[in-house]
Parts: C-alpha cells; structure tokens; sequence
C-alpha cells in the first residue's frame, strides 16, 4: 500500500488535491456570520455579487485556513488513492444523492442560524454562495462516510487479534464489565450527585410536584406516571423529615437504575466481539461526559426516559440477534421488550410513537421468523400497560389530557412566521380565522421566536381545529418558502452541524441544558415547598457547572455534545446495514431514527434533552455490528 501511494504521488496531480483542499476549507469555513456589506459595494449582477458576498464570509487567510487546506488535501488524496488501490472506482448514486441531501440540509441550517432565512430567500447571489457550500458539505461527506463504513468493517471482523491486556485493572474490567461499568460510571457522577444535593429542578418538576399535590389540575402534559412516581418520593421525604430527602432519594434510585442499563448495554458491547477499546470508549462516553452527569442530578422525567428508551433499544437488539443467528429467544426477552417499551412511553409521551410502528414491523418480522405466538402476545400485552395504566389515570384518578397544542408546535410556528414577515398580506377573511384559530392575538405578529414555539403553540384554541387546520393550510398555499423556513428554523440543529447557540437560547431549552438551579422566576412559591440547595455548596456547583462550558470548547471532546454527530452516525449505521443486506438489524436503527424524527417534530431546536435517548441508544447499535453467538 505503501508503495502504491508512492507511485500514486509521482502519477497524479498532487494541485488537484490541493485546489479541492482549498475548495472544502472555503465551504467550510464561510457562513455563521453576517457580513458587513459597505453601501455600493453591491453590483447588478448575482454572480459578481456572489463573489463580494462569498469573500466577505471566507475566513481562510492566514495559517488557519493554510493548514484546514493542507488537511483537507491530504484527505482528498489518501481517499481517493485508497479506493483506487480496492479498485472502487465510482460512489454509488445513493451515497452520492444521501451526500446532496446532506449538503442541502447543512446549507439551510446555515442559513436559519446565521440569517434567519434561507440563501435563495435573501437573493440570488446568497443562492450561488449556498450551493458551493452544499457542494462543499456533499463531498466532506462522501470521503468521512467512506472511512467510517470502512471502520464498521473492521470493527465486524471478530477474527482481529487483540493485544494482550496489560494491568490489572483493565483485567478486571474486562472480567467483570457490567460491575466495572457500573462503578466507573457511579464514581463519575457522583460528584453531581452530591454537590447538587438535593437535585436541580426546572419549572417542568414543580409543575409536576404541583399536580401530584393538588395545587394544580393533574393532566398529562407531563405523564402521570412519571408524576406519580416523582410524587411517591417526595412524600417519602416529608414523611421521614423534609422535602430534600425525598427528591434525593428519587435520584438516588433513579440513577442507580439508569447506570445499571447503561451497564448492560456496555456489557453486552464486550460480549458481541467488537474491539475493547469500544465499550471502554463508551464506559468513558457516560461516565465522563459532562451531559450525563449534569442530567444524572436533574429531577426532571428526561434523565430517566433517555435511559429506559435506551433499555427499549437494547431489549429489541438482543430478541433481533437472537433470531439473526437463529439463538432461543426465551419468552423473558419478549416480556423485557414489551415492559420497556411501555415504561419508556410512560415516562415520556413521544416514546410511545416510536414504539407502536416498531412493534408493527416487529410482529411481522417475527411472523416471518416463526416466533411463537406466545411470544408475539406476551410482547403486545405488555406494551398494552401503557394504554391500562393511562385509562385508569383518565378514568379513576381523572387526569385530564394533555394540550392539544403540544402536537401543533410546527403549524403554529408556521403560521406564526408568516404573521411576522408577511403581516401585510394578511387578507380581512384570514385575520378573523386567526382571531377564531387563536385564543390570544395582541402582538401575535411578534410572536414568533426561531428556536422556540412555546409563544405560538400556548395560543391556538384546541376548540376551534377546523378553523385552524384551514387556516394553516390556506396560508401554506400562499407562502410555501416561510412554512419551509419555519420548519427548518426549529429543527436544524437535529440534522445540521452549526454552531453552539447561547446558553440561554430557546429559553434555556437549547444545547445541554445543565440547569444549574432549584426552580425559576415562579418557583418556589407561596411557601409550597422548601426544596434548597445546602449553600456551603455553592462554590462547588458554580465550579462544575463552569466546567461544562470548558469542555463544550475544548477540541475533540466537545463533539460529544454535537447534537448532528449522533444523527448521521446513526443513518451511517443504517447505510451499513443496507449494504450488508442485514435488514432485520434496520429494526432498531428505525426505532432511534424514529426518537429523532420526534425531536425534529418538537417545540425546541437543538434540545438535548429530548436528545438524550437517540444519543444515549447510539452507541448500542454498535452491538449489531459483529456476528457472533454469544449473547
């Protein structure tokens, strides 16, 4: 190989590399943010135009943008030689139209993020500078996909030889990995855990402790039981002496159950044949990521639903393999699959839109496979828990249901867009359905907030659909390009690698979501409550706190809180799938594409906190890679 590079070097026209280095640096690097345009400076002519614009954004002087460029040429080079050497000739047209859409959607979160509009929506010229990004994009990721799915197969290949294990305690890891995994991970959170004592609580808890006590009317925007459960422990806490007892109590249990699934999905990681360093790195991966831990002394349902949909995910990946390899699948596993399916959904409410399709394609798979019927109905019985206990939360406790609203956060912003740019093509008949459509209408055309829907969503009137979906409708007949700006100004930062927002962006929704305190402006209040931080503890709390922020800045590292990371890797893991013809092993990957898929869907963009089970489940689905007996 060696040798072929050498030759290769002599062969081909090391500028050609070199210009497509610049090339990539110059997409990569142009955008985020807005330009400073002197007046005149603007010709008639897009295309000169695009030039002023697309210097005024580059950031390639200097040695910064030399050294991206020698970077990228150096990738361009080893690539392509590398895929002559296999006798790889062309990309497939599905990667190469999978790296279009890419392109395309990192192109337009570009635009909402630095702009707030799309590149053809501000002008021709922003178009031309779009495209050569998303040319730009394209081709970055047809070279890093080609690497990874090269990296997949080796990772498959249970034949490597390891090197021999060196001290001690990497053999005891590897001896006894669910123990070690379960210690190494508690030892690192466990200074959240304390320092925060008794837990950090968002508006969101309180709520929840409200409705649990009374003090408000029980419905299931927050799921009962996630509040009931919250409840019990703080009832607990009163009955032995105070309220923190009773929250610290609820983390303590919670967490111990979330480190022991995230325990054994590490364990079975091992087991499945794939490299050591693997599950090491994700031991490492939840123990030392700050997110985790920041979560792990958070009260709210989120830390508990991304472990129990993780605990979903690798239910569904042991009964998947099992049949792969045509194991006994006990009855117990079916039974595992079900209760997890449903005790994730009745920790959060979209969890339960993600396991019905799955379950759909599972009974058929499992038809196909010749499961016993046993099986098959023991699963579904499970899963029908969530729909008992939900009816009997309706009908004997009398919860209320959820907003209606809460289903509506992409229509409403849609609308909401069009209200703040196009207030004056607003017609006299469509003014009066939005008045009908919406419960409160001063200001509605300052509304609209990019990130965030909650100003638009809390307004519609659920008692007046018709009136709204027709409105909604009428309106997207008559400003498509705004509807599509709404929905990517929401979402892009599910699909699309654009800078960190503020920490306080989509009001405190955005990013990590550390919540680094007890309650907000509204809670506590009225006296309800005396849940507090201990204050000879502050110090220590400002310090970790601050040290997530570090570590959202230091190279490499920081990537584990990139949000689009954890989304292409898993469609990466479904292109390898495809073409490895392992269709079952898709099942599990829809289900983390479908967590995604709601997310995209939700009130917040960028939110790692409805994140958190997608990115959680990711590394699982390394599990699938390998085929062994072992499980």
């Amino acid at each position: 190989m060696i040798e072929r590079l050498k030759t290769e070097a002599t062969r081909h026209n090391l500028v050609k590399c070199l210009l497509l280095g610049a090339f990539l640096t110059m997409a990569c690097t142009a955008g985020y943010s807005v330009p400073v345009i002197e007046d005149g400076e603007m010709t008639g002519y897009f295309i000169v135009n695009a030039l002023i614009i697309l210097y005024k954004l580059l950031g390639g002087y200097g040695i910064v943008g030399a050294f991206l460029t020698v970077v990228f040429a150096i990738l361009v080079y080893f690539t392509e030689t590398y895929r002559r050497y296999r006798e790889e000739q062309k990309y497939s047209i599905w990667m190469i139209l999978l790296a279009f859409v890419f392109g395309i959607l990192n192109v337009m979160g570009w635009g909402l993020y630095a702009y707030d509009h799309l590149p053809h929506v501000i002008g021709k010229a922003w178009f031309v500078v779009g495209i050569v990004q998303a040319l730009g994009y394209a081709y970055l990721f047809l070279m890093a996909s080609y690497w990874i799915l090269l990296w997949f197969d080796r990772l498959a290949d249970v034949n490597r030889v390891e090197k021999p294990l060196g001290s001690r305690f990497t053999k005891w890891i590897d001896q006894h990995t669910f123990l070690a995994a379960f210690l190494i991970i508690g030892i690192c959170w466990a200074p959240w855990i304390l320092v925060y004592y008794p837990a950090s609580m968002d508006n969101d808890v309180f709520y929840q402790l409200d409705m649990y006590l009374g003090y408000s009317e029980a419905t299931m925007h927050h799921p009962w039981f996630s509040t009931v459960l919250l409840g019990k422990f703080y009832d607990f806490g009163v009955a032995i002496g105070h309220e923190n007892i009773g929250i610290f109590a609820f983390i303590c249990f919670r967490d111990a159950v979330i480190i022991a699934i995230y325990a054994w999905g590490i364990k079975l990681l091992k087991e499945s044949g794939l490299p050591r360093r693997m599950y090491l790195f994700v031991i490492a991966f939840f123990g030392i990521t700050p997110v985790w831990g920041a979560y792990a002394k958070h009260a709210f349902k989120d830390t508990f639903g991304a472990a129990l949909f993780c605990l979903y995910v690798i239910a569904l990946i042991v009964v998947i393999r099992k049949l792969r390899e045509s194991s006994e699948v006990e009855l117990r596993n079916f039974v595992l699959l079900g209760l997890a399916g449903a005790i994730a959904s009745l920790m959060r409410n979209n969890y339960i839109y993600c396991v019905i399709p799955v379950t759909l394609i599972l009974v058929i798979y499992f038809i196909v496979k010749r499961v016993k019927w046993v099986n098959i109905v023991a699963m579904l019985l499970c899963i029908g828990t969530f729909f008992a206990y939900n009816q009997y939360a309706y009908q004997v406790v009398g919860v209320g249901h959820g907003e209606g609203s809460e289903a509506l956060s992409i229509p409403a912003q849609q609308i909401g867009r069009v209200l703040r740019d196009h207030p004056s093509e607003i017609s006299e008949e469509e003014w009066k359905m939005i008045e009908t459509a919406f419960t409160d209408t001063d200001n509605i055309t300052l509304a609209y907030e990019t990130l965030i829907s909650d100003s638009m969503k809390w307004r519609i009137n659920t008692d007046e659909m018709g009136t709204f979906i027709k409105l909604w409708v009428q309106l997207g007949l008559e400003h498509p390009t705004c509807y599509l700006e709404a929905f990517i100004g929401t979402s892009y930062g599910y699909y699309s690698f654009t800078p960190k927002h503020e920490f306080w962006a989509g009001n405190w929704n955005s990013n990590m979501t550390i919540f680094n305190w007890i309650g907000c402006t509204a809670y506590p209040y009225d006296g309800l409550y005396s849940i507090q931080y201990p204050q000879f503890t502050q110090f220590l709390r400002d310090l970790m706190h601050k040290w997530t922020f570090i570590w959202d800045n230091l190279p490499v590292v920081s990537l584990t809180d990139v949000i689009a990371l954890y989304t292409w890797f898993t469609v990466l893991i479904g292109v390898y799938f495809i073409k490895k013809k392992r269709y079952a092993d898709l099942i599990p990957v829809f289900a983390v594409c479908l967590v995604i898929a709601t997310c995209v869907a939700s009130p917040v963009n960028d939110c790692f906190r409805y994140y958190a089970p997608a990115a959680a489940s990711m590394p699982m689905l390394f599990i699938l890679m390998t085929k062994r007996r072992e499980m």
